[in-house]
């Protein structure tokens, strides 16, 4: 048994009213003590304190409230939400968030404790149990991240619950869908809305960086725009800087001139990353000494800068052998490489393969000159230039000018007898075109690596596969069948192979050169499939994967040579949501620098999450690709170590690093989020609330825990009789005060 106030009013309130009316009755009557006898005196003063009672106890309405011994108090559940958001002090006063919601904090405890079993738990990334009230004063606001999932979720771990109140800014920015778990729960959750959802109320002056915008993985050596949006409001007129940082080194600057508008401003600066690897980037804007946020003139992201993968794109006009070689053994299992080949299957009537999803339903060659910038590496082969328009090759020169490799292939119609003599990409080729006629090398030979290939990067580690001028092979290959004539070499051409007949002289069989900022070549053999299957058949090393490998690496300018026997690996995102799963993949290169899937590949983790291991699975398609996955990794900074054994040997290790969550993540977004917390009081029966009207809901949550457990109530002020001794009070006393002649 217990009394309690059936009021829905504020009954602090209503405490402090009937003190106030109290203190003025003594007052009132206190002066007029010396001209009343003193018995007079204090029947008044209690006729009026009498009367003052009654009228508060109208108002609280007392209740003697009788529960069932038996039955325990429902549980109710309070959620605070202690992540960095929380201490912004965009309240009136400014006050922080935080110690808005905790200064408060003891009241609401008083007022929900005589009906319920109340539990405190406060939330950021994680969720915390609090064993006491006191436990709070000794907390800040400075978790690096908000899952309302996590603290959603805490709640089906409860026993005998009735209701739950949230109470936080809505910045819900972890992984998952808090509304989507909210709705199994089966209990209802009040949400209460801290924060100011239109922070441009009230006259304060703020600037903000709402957004950076930059792809997860970033070209090497090639210009990144970065978008960034700002908003500001009570700042028109004033130009700002804008800075692009680097992990902590400006990159970027630009100004803008911050107009009244509502809505972001879009600023575009760009630069070149230097280094692969992992970075964060920042988009800043100096706070000024008015701003009331300064956190959120910030915004963070991290990026990694690659190598990209090299985009292919090859066309032959009849399908012949060496189309299927280099399509199979080095286009389709190269890990670096994404491509499309088309090849002629009948007049006009092309088959495509390809692993770029763009082009998956293309069936036809292109008819517009913008198709190239699609592509980082243009092969021609066996197809006659008729098949072109004039349009479309003019394109093709205009992108190799801008810098994409250009290569063409002997053929009976390549090259000089496709006609190629007389169009655009001629004048880019490193060697002159004879013409139609020129004709075609009949005889088997061995090509002969000159100086200038011995020490070219196309034949980085090759050298000992081909004759030179005072050496024979050192690994005799097959004989190339044949070659297309070609002219001479131009100025700016490099002969790298040549055919040298027994009657003496020499042609160019592999030629390079650049054009622009591009770089072409002219391969005039079309039979290297005899160096992979020959060399293959007889359990012999085959140059031909590496070969082609370094060839397009050289068109695409990356200048690296396709290294035998390694490991790569990465993540897929540089950093990751707190919840999200983490992706490792790998790649894995044979003896001839080909994709492999009988590598054993694994990876350990260390971090906030202590250590984990994995085992990574080959994808199938293409070879040499491996992947996998850790889920529920705590927020943090994680190393990543691969590891990988192919047969006896063994890999060089691959460190990595790894970022779940990231710096001022909770200020990408200060405002209330207030359309998130409606959505999942709704999903669950509740109600949503901003804080200054958390005691109403209060109020009507007790209201229906006592309903539940109450057996029997008995008032303890009967509204008519309480009025009537109201009446009779201020009547009794007004007749007396006439009878005994006072005013």
């Amino acid at each position: 048994m217990q009394v309690i106030f059936a009021t829905p009013a504020n009954v602090t309130l209503i405490v402090g009213l009937l003190v106030l009316a109290s203190a003025a009755s003594v007052w009132t009557y206190w002066w007029l003590r010396p001209s009343l006898p003193r018995r007079r005196w204090l029947v008044l003063l209690a006729l009026r304190l009498s009367a003052v009672s009654i009228a508060a106890m109208l108002l609280a309405r007392p209740v003697v409230s009788i529960t069932n011994a038996s039955r325990s108090k429902p549980t109710v559940c309070l959620l605070l939400d202690r992540s960095a958001s929380m201490s912004i002090r965009d309240l009136a006063g400014g006050r922080s968030r935080w110690r808005a919601v905790t200064s408060r904090l003891p009241a609401w405890w008083a007022k929900l404790e005589p009906t319920a079993a109340l539990r405190l738990f406060v939330f950021g990334d994680t969720v915390r149990p609090l064993e006491s009230l006191g436990a709070i004063e000794t907390l800040e606001a400075n978790a690096t991240a908000t899952s309302l999932v996590e603290a959603v979720r805490v709640l089906s771990q409860l026993e005998n619950l009735q209701a739950a109140v949230l109470i936080s800014d809505g910045q819900h920015n972890a992984a998952g869908d808090p509304v989507a778990v909210a709705e199994s729960l089966g209990v209802p959750v009040y949400t209460v809305g801290v924060g100011s959802s239109a922070v441009r109320q009230g006259g304060l002056r703020d600037v903000q960086v709402v957004d950076l915008a930059l792809p997860d993985e970033l070209p090497l050596n090639n210009q990144v725009r970065a978008r960034v949006l700002v908003d500001a409001f009570g700042c028109e007129g004033i130009v700002v800087p804008v800075l692009l940082m680097e992990d902590g080194r400006k990159v970027a600057e630009t100004e803008l001139r911050l107009d009244g508008r509502r809505g972001a401003q879009e600023v575009e600066l760009t630069f070149a990353p230097k280094e692969e690897g992992l970075h964060t980037y920042a988009a800043e804007v100096p706070p000024r000494p008015f701003e009331r946020i300064p956190q959120n003139n910030r915004r963070t992201t991290m990026a990694r800068v690659t190598a990209r993968q090299i985009r292919v794109f090859y066309v032959e006009g009849t399908l012949r052998a060496e189309y299927g070689a280099l399509v199979e053994h080095f286009l389709a299992r190269d890990p670096d490489i994404v491509f499309l080949a088309m090849v002629q299957i009948r007049p006009n009537v092309f088959l495509t393969r390809t692993n770029m999803d763009q082009f998956r339903t293309i069936r036809s060659l292109p008819r517009a000159g913008t198709f190239w910038s699609a592509f980082d590496v243009v092969i021609i082969g066996d197809i006659d230039a008729s098949y072109w328009t004039q349009q479309v090759l003019e394109g093709l020169r205009e992108r190799v000018r801008e810098g994409a490799g250009l290569l063409l292939l002997g053929g009976y119609h390549a090259l000089g007898p496709g006609g190629y003599a007389e169009t655009p990409i001629a004048e880019l080729l490193p060697v002159d075109l004879i013409g139609k006629n020129a004709g075609q090398v009949e005889e088997d030979f061995h090509p002969v690596l000159t100086v200038a290939g011995e020490g070219h990067d196309i034949f980085t580690g090759l050298q000992g596969f081909f004759p030179t001028s005072s050496r024979p092979a050192q690994h005799p290959l097959p004989p190339l069948r044949g070659a297309t004539r070609v002219g001479a070499t131009r100025p700016t051409g490099i002969v790298l192979l040549e055919y040298r007949p027994h009657s003496g002289g020499s042609m160019p069989v592999l030629a390079v050169g650049v054009a622009g900022k591009g770089r072409t070549a002219v391969f005039a053999a079309d039979t290297t499939r005899l160096w992979y299957q020959a060399t293959r058949a007889l359990g012999r090393q085959s140059p031909f994967v590496r070969f082609w490998g370094q060839l397009v690496r050289w068109l695409a300018g990356r200048g690296t040579s396709t290294a035998t026997l390694t490991m790569t690996a990465r993540t897929t995102k540089p950093w990751y949501r707190p919840g999200e799963i983490v992706q490792i993949e790998a790649e894995a290169r044979d003896e001839e620098g080909a994709g492999t899937n009988d590598a054993a590949i694994a990876a350990t983790l260390t971090g906030p999450g202590g250590k984990r291991e994995l085992k990574l699975d080959p994808l199938g398609t293409p070879p040499g690709k491996y992947t996998g996955s850790v889920p529920d990794l705590p927020p943090g900074k994680y190393t990543i170590v691969v590891q990988g054994k192919l047969g006896d040997h063994t890999f060089e290790p691959v460190e990595l690093q790894v970022e779940i969550g990231r710096p001022n993540l909770e200020f990408d977004n200060v405002t209330l989020n207030a359309e998130l917390l409606k959505a999942l009081a709704n999903a669950t029966g509740g109600q949503y609330v901003p804080l200054e009207l958390v005691d109403r809901v209060l109020d009507e949550l007790r209201l229906q825990i006592r309903q539940r457990v109450v057996v029997r109530e008995v008032p303890l002020a009967w509204p008519p009789g309480c009025w009537t001794l109201f009446v009779l009070a201020l009547s009794a006393e007004w007749f007396l005060r006439r009878k005994w002649r006072l005013r």
